[in-house]
């Protein structure tokens, strides 16, 4: 059983059960998950994109792929800001307590410019 997802952005934390979080990335965004439940472990499936779904033959950057994470640590990553350039997207997580619950859960990005005056 999975208790808690929690999405931590610089510093700012959301509940990825009850929230689709809309996030604002500049250069980078450095990030955390955490999820809880009554296992030891569980599987993680990070991925980002423009339009969902994917598209086929869909590569992710850098922070995007699978991953095992012992129940309460946090898997800290890195998304690069240019990955939503060309406009809005979704940074999307799949994770399963291998025992049968499999939660899809989002954030919605977006890409923002800073001006220097």
């Amino acid at each position: 059983m999975i208790n808690s997802i929690i999405l931590t952005v610089d510093g700012r934390k959301y509940s990825l059960l009850t929230d689709q979080p809309k996030l604002n990335v500049a250069k980078q965004a450095e990030m955390s998950l955490e999820v809880r439940g009554s296992e030891p472990e569980y599987g993680v499936e990070i991925k980002c994109f423009l339009v969902h779904p994917p598209p086929p033959k869909y590569s992710g950057c850098g922070a995007c792929g699978s991953l095992r994470v012992p129940d309460g640590q946090r898997h800290s990553f890195v998304i690069q800001g240019d990955v939503y350039e060309k406009g809005p997207g979704r940074l999307e997580f799949v994770i399963n307590d291998f025992v049968g619950t499999v939660i899809r859960a989002a954030a919605v990005m977006q890409r923002v410019m800073f001006r220097t005056m």
